[in-house]
């Protein structure tokens, strides 16, 4: 079993944990290891080497690659998930509360920030391309209704001859 944390803390190792300090060394292990083994994530380690979005993206890379690498999050000093800080952030009530969130999860912060403009951006671009959509099919519908009337005056016109 291997801990990614920045501290060494006896318990640990009396707990058998072989510890990680870099995501160099994270990195190796991910690759190098065939066998079956756990990797425990600690807080200080997450909060150095990634944000929460690009550490949701290495346990998903990690579990492509190597599929005998199990990851864990030690929740025992809690880790902030994006989820958890965007619900955080619809907590606050002022200014006030929403800087000192600020303060307290910087990076978290900033990294949820730029996720949230990026899925309103996207979410914004996906509704100009449904309306650039709807008007295209007006059109056609109107194509279409006009050449159906041209058809039913002609076949009025041909029943009406014959």
């Amino acid at each position: 079993m291997y801990l990614a944390s920045l501290r060494e803390e006896t318990k640990d190792k009396v707990d058998g944990y072989k510890f990680i300090h870099t995501k160099a060394e994270l990195d190796r292990i991910v690759v190098d290891n065939i066998n079956s083994n756990k990797v425990v994530i600690r807080q200080d380690f997450a909060h150095e080497y990634f944000t929460p979005s690009g550490l949701a993206a290495y346990i998903e890379e990690v579990r492509r690659i190597n599929f005998n690498i199990i990851i864990e999050l030690d929740m025992s000093d809690e880790i902030i998930t994006r989820d958890k800080l965007i619900t955080q952030i619809s907590e606050c009530r002022n200014t006030s509360e929403l800087m000192m969130l600020l303060g307290a999860h910087e990076k978290e912060f900033m990294d949820t920030l730029k996720y949230l403009v990026e899925q309103d951006n996207a979410g914004f671009k996906q509704m100009l391309e449904y309306s650039n959509q709807v008007s295209r099919l007006q059109s056609v519908i109107e194509g279409l209704q006009a050449e159906l009337a041209r058809e039913i005056i002609q076949y009025k016109l041909n029943y009406q001859i014959s």
